[in-house]
């Protein structure tokens, strides 16, 4: 039971990463996206462009080894 709800405060965790992540960066709180499913393919990019930038720092640390 305790491993149980280890792993689900972890995934909360990350899922609060990712938002806070989104709002501070691209303040997707501030979005006022009029147009039908802007506001749905705006945080897929978002999501898209927060990967690519942390898939990146993880290759240039790499390189930097």
């Amino acid at each position: 039971w305790k491993e149980f709800l280890r792993i689900k405060r972890e995934r909360w965790a990350t899922e609060n990463n990712l938002r806070w992540m989104l709002d501070i960066a691209f303040r997707e709180d501030d979005c006022s996206a009029i147009a039908k499913n802007v506001d749905e393919i705006m945080n897929t990019l978002r999501k898209t462009g927060l990967t690519d930038a942390e898939n990146l720092q993880r290759i240039q640390m790499r390189y930097e080894e």
